[in-house]
């Protein structure tokens, strides 16, 4: 299972990202993981940044917790 890969599979509580592109960040054994939202249809709606990796995606797992905008 890849650096990333394993993410899909953990409990993330993600919190709210003031950082230009990043929306969201979270961090997972100290490293810091951060979720974007795309142009979506045009892109994957999501990418993940982890260890300097990424991958895009279009559904975030059930067992992850983003913040609500208010």
């Amino acid at each position: 299972m890849s650096e990333l890969e394993f993410l899909f599979a953990e409990q993330i509580n993600w919190q709210f990202a003031n950082s230009g592109r990043v929306e969201f960040y979270a961090y997972v054994n100290h490293e810091k993981c951060e979720l974007r939202m795309n142009d979506f249809p045009e892109e994957p709606l999501y990418t993940l940044t982890f260890k300097g990796q990424s991958v895009d995606f279009d559904d975030c797992p059930k067992i992850w917790s983003l913040p609500l905008q208010k």
